[in-house]
């Protein structure tokens, strides 16, 4: 038996990029890792919540001005709503650090009190 899926190639020469980021406080979250997201532009492909939450909402935010002032060219999309506890997300989803700084820039509400948020991020680098 074989399977061929012809919907998503994996192209060899791409890197793989991860960030990995904990005890992250309600409110903006620019994460950066020179070492493994040394990138400004990326193919997110999934995010991972560790937190004592409740309840919790997540945006993906395209520079660090943030979801408030949300002018970036693309504007701000919630990823995470009303989410309980530990989550796992699937995106394929392009992203563009607008500012430049190699950051991916999150906002985190914590709509249940101040409980901390682990964060890991895996995705494709894109020139």
């Amino acid at each position: 038996m074989t399977f061929k899926s012809g919907l998503f190639k994996h192209n060899p020469y791409t890197k793989i990029i991860s960030i990995v980021s904990t005890g992250n406080a309600p409110g903006q979250i620019d994460l950066s890792d020179a070492a493994y997201w040394n990138t400004n532009k990326s193919m997110i492909s999934s995010i991972t919540f560790t937190t004592a939450s409740t309840d919790y909402d997540v945006w993906l935010v395209q520079n660090d001005n943030g979801k408030t002032t949300d002018d970036a060219r693309i504007p701000a999309i919630q990823i995470a709503v009303n989410e309980n506890g530990n989550s796992s997300i699937s995106l394929m989803m392009p992203y563009e650090d607008e500012d430049e700084s190699k950051e991916v820039h999150l906002e985190y509400v914590d709509n249940s009190g101040a409980n901390n948020i682990d964060i890991i991020i895996y995705g494709e680098e894109r020139l």
